[in-house]
């Protein structure tokens, strides 16, 4: 018994492309390699699914390390999917500058991006349409709207998927600070502590007086 995989890597590197109103980051997607790999003495039966989850899993993250460690950085996104009969598991890694928030979970094709100005609870007008000129992938980057005094509610992202919505604040991800908030809480509780052993101490003197006091 052998177990048949077959693995895909591509790439998915960054551009910028604007309209009058906005300017977006998307990407595009290199050409696909792909080999056969065969894992001999695997039982897809016996081990059920999950095994053969946590195989494909292992298969693409050796790929994945071997790709990284053999070709320097060149500022793409690098995806390894492995495919077998009824399953398929994508592990991507790489840095990418100018990031400021997640646009879509995963890279998915874009149609277009609307932006959006409600009226009234149940209407809504579109104020700007933007299609990219070329077959491109939404991920993760920016959408920046060239007017500041442009008055909207909303932005609509249009892929194949489906149709996600954006809100102004989340087009930016403010960082998070952790380090201060830890160090503070760390210094109360020591102060509580010490506070506590002191009143132990108080407490097994008065006992002993009152024993002498009966003698």
């Amino acid at each position: 018994m052998f177990l048949k995989l077959v693995v895909k890597s591509f790439e998915l590197c960054p551009f910028e492309e604007e309209s009058d109103a906005v300017k977006v980051r998307l990407y595009t997607r290199g050409d696909r390699r792909w080999s056969e790999v065969e894992e001999p003495g695997f039982n897809a039966k016996e081990q059920g699914n999950e095994g053969l989850l946590e195989k494909m899993l292992e298969i693409a993250g050796n790929q994945l390390t071997m790709w990284m460690t053999s070709e320097k950085d060149s500022g793409c996104y690098k995806f390894i999917d492995v495919e077998a009969p009824g399953a398929s598991i994508t592990l991507g890694e790489g840095v990418v500058k100018g990031v400021e928030t997640i646009l879509t979970p995963k890279p998915s094709h874009l149609m277009r991006i609307r932006i959006v100005k409600v009226e009234e609870p149940e209407k809504y007008r579109v104020i700007h349409e933007f299609k990219p000129s070329k077959e491109s992938i939404i991920y993760d980057g920016f959408i920046n709207i060239k007017n500041p005094d442009l008055q909207y509610n909303l932005i609509l992202i249009d892929t194949p998927d489906d149709t996600r919505i954006l809100l102004p604040h989340e087009l930016i991800l403010s960082p998070l600070k952790l380090s201060s908030e830890s160090t503070k809480r760390r210094a109360r509780r020591k102060k509580t502590k010490t506070s506590k052993t002191k009143r132990k101490k108080s407490k097994t003197r008065k006992k002993k007086g009152r024993k002498s006091k009966r003698k």
